[in-house]
């Protein structure tokens, strides 16, 4: 069962940071996922949530400062550690990465890939087919992962060549997992979120147990120890 460090692996260090992944990876985590987003000046930043205050104290949204404010501002957790661009993860050499953006960003993520000989090294997760269609175009070769939004899309990204795709923890029924293994694709599980009892990516025991028992092919999840930990233990 593949481990992906849920936003890195946010545990020791904060999330989408390159402390976090390595530490994560270190821990052995087979991939680490992070989330893009544009700043102002169109670079790609290494950031999840639809405004900065949560994480740095300012109430504008990433699209609202340039590259230069955004690595200038110090999270609110650890003010130690520094907020990144796409390109710092793949100068540090950090691999396997799974992105996650969406369709605004898609040509800059694939220019960037590109340009740091990258395609070997990343999974690309989109959220919409033609997103998926795009990439297969261009890069045939390339690891797809299927962010889906419902489970009804199943299908449709199956049928267009995605590798992977993920499902939330509550859409695992037995005919959401049945659907995605008749594909072909690798069923992935964001643990926790809505309709759980726990916060995307830290399950409990009881709930991870739960999920791995229905034997999907990857977990995404925070805490790469404690979750190799417990299924040890199965």
């Amino acid at each position: 069962m593949r481990l992906i460090a849920h936003a890195c692996g946010p545990t020791i260090y904060p999330s989408n940071s390159i402390l976090s992944a390595r530490e994560a990876l270190k821990s052995g985590a087979e991939m680490v996922e992070l989330d893009l987003q544009f700043t102002s000046d169109k670079k790609l930043a290494v950031f999840h949530d639809a405004d900065l205050m949560k994480k740095f104290g300012d109430p504008r949204k990433c699209c609202e400062v340039t590259a230069n404010e955004f690595l200038a501002m110090r999270r609110r957790v650890d003010i130690a550690c520094p907020s990144h661009l796409l390109e710092h993860f793949f100068e540090c050499g950090i691999s396997p990465i799974l992105l996650h953006f969406d369709q605004t960003t898609l040509e800059a993520t694939l220019e960037l890939v590109e340009e740091y000989h990258y395609l070997d090294r990343v999974c690309f997760g989109v959220t919409q087919v033609c997103s998926l269609l795009q990439i297969k175009k261009r890069f045939p070769q390339a690891r797809v992962l299927g962010f889906i939004h419902e489970p009804e899309s199943i299908d449709e990204f199956a049928k267009n060549g995605v590798d992977f795709i993920r499902l939330w923890e509550r859409w695992m029924i037995p005919e959401n997992i049945e659907r995605v293994k008749r594909s072909g694709a690798e069923l992935w599980v964001m643990t926790g979120g809505p309709g759980t009892d726990y916060p995307v990516g830290r399950p409990d025991r009881a709930g991870l147990l739960r999920v791995a028992a229905m034997e999907p092919d990857g977990l995404l999840v925070n805490d790469i120890p404690f979750v190799k930990s417990v299924l040890a233990e199965r």
